[in-house]
C-alpha cells in the first residue's frame, strides 16, 4: 500500500524550506512564517520608487551642502585675505610715511603742495600694490588647476574673475595708502625741520 500525501497549499505557514533560510533567522522564520517575509518584500517593492527619490534627494542635498560649505569657507578665507592685504599695505605705507616725515617737511618748505605729497605717497603705495597684484595674478593662473574641480560653469582662467579681483585689490590698496598719504600732507615743515 502506498501512502498518499495530502497536497500542501501555498498559504500554509510552514511551506518554506528551512534550508533556504540563513541560520540566525531560522527561529524567527519558523515562528512567523513566510507570509510576513513576502509582505515585507512586497512593501519594499511597492515603496522602492518613493525611497529611491528620498535617498536621491538626501544624496543630492548632502553633495550640495558639502560644496556650499567649501565655497563659504573659500569666501571667508578670501575676505580674510583681502583684510590682511589692506592691513599690510596700510602698515607698510604708514611706516614709510613715518620714516620720511623730514623729507615731506623739506618738500613742503621748498614749495611742494599737499597734492604733490599726496601723489608721491599714493604713487609709492600703488607701485607696491601693482607688483603684488602682478605676482598674485601669475600665481593665480599657475594654481588654478588645483581648484578646477570646485568651479561650476566658470573656466579656471576666467578673465572677468581675474579683472574683478585685480580691481578689488587695487581699490583696497588705494584706500589703504590714502590714509597715510593724507597724514603726510599734514606734516608741518617747521616741526619736521626742528626734529632733524
Amino acid at each position: 500500500m502506498t501512502a498518499t500525501v495530502a497536497p500542501r497549499f501555498a498559504d500554509d505557514a510552514d511551506d518554506a524550506p528551512a534550508a533556504a533560510v540563513p541560520g540566525r533567522f531560522r527561529r524567527w522564520f519558523a515562528a512567523t512564517g513566510w507570509r510576513h517575509l513576502v509582505g515585507i518584500v512586497m512593501l519594499v517593492v511597492a515603496l522602492f520608487p518613493v525611497w529611491f527619490v528620498v535617498i536621491a534627494a538626501f544624496s543630492e542635498d548632502g553633495t550640495l551642502s558639502s560644496q556650499r560649505l567649501t565655497n563659504r569657507l573659500l569666501m571667508g578665507f578670501a575676505v580674510i585675505a583681502v583684510m590682511l592685504a589692506a592691513a599690510g599695505i596700510y602698515g607698510v605705507m604708514s611706516l614709510n610715511v613715518n620714516s620720511r616725515v623730514q623729507e615731506f617737511g623739506i618738500r613742503t618748505a621748498l614749495g611742494a603742495g599737499a597734492g604733490d605729497v599726496l601723489r608721491l605717497v599714493l604713487g609709492n603705495g600703488m607701485r607696491l600694490a601693482a607688483a603684488g597684484i602682478g605676482l598674485g595674478v601669475v600665481g593665480g593662473l599657475w594654481l588654478t588647476r588645483l581648484i578646477e574641480s570646485l568651479l561650476f560653469e566658470v573656466k579656471p582662467t576666467d578673465p572677468l574673475t581675474f579683472a574683478a579681483a585685480t580691481l578689488v585689490l587695487s581699490a583696497v590698496a588705494l584706500l589703504a595708502s590714502y590714509v597715510p598719504a593724507r597724514r603726510a600732507t599734514r606734516v608741518d615743515p617747521v616741526v619736521a625741520l626742528r626734529n632733524e
